[in-house]
């Protein structure tokens, strides 16, 4: 894991943290693109992704045809036909390009060229 750096602002004379940002450049990304996105991001996991907006993140566990946990990573909604998957330490690429093949789904699986930052901390949203 990279180093931690704690963000603080001033708040009436005193320095408060709100939270920390997290170089977790380490973990991969699987980028799903296409018109079947969604569709194919909905069949990996149990959670129900309808309601997610573009810009968010949720966590989402991806489990096997027994319910099996594969992986626990984030999701990034980027837009309606594009998704991040931040996986720490599976290949999961190629069973999600397995299964885009296999249904005829039209999307694109790869793997971006990308080096993210986690926000982290109870005051992360403000």
């Amino acid at each position: 894991m990279g180093p931690d750096i704690t963000v603080a602002r001033a708040s009436k004379g005193k320095v408060r943290a709100f939270g920390r940002v997290r170089d977790v450049a380490c973990e991969r990304q699987v980028e799903l693109r296409g018109l079947d996105a969604a569709r194919l991001m909905q069949m990996l996991m149990p959670r129900d992704l309808r309601r997610m907006l573009p810009g968010q993140c949720f966590c989402v566990p991806i489990v096997d045809e027994t319910g099996g946990m594969l992986n626990d990573p984030v999701a990034v909604k980027l837009a309606e036909d594009r998704w991040w998957i931040s996986i720490a330490d599976s290949d999961l690429l190629y069973r999600v390009k397995g299964i885009a093949q296999g249904w005829r789904l039209d999307v694109l699986v790869d793997e971006p060229d990308v080096s993210p930052l986690a926000v982290q901390g109870r005051r992360r949203r403000r």
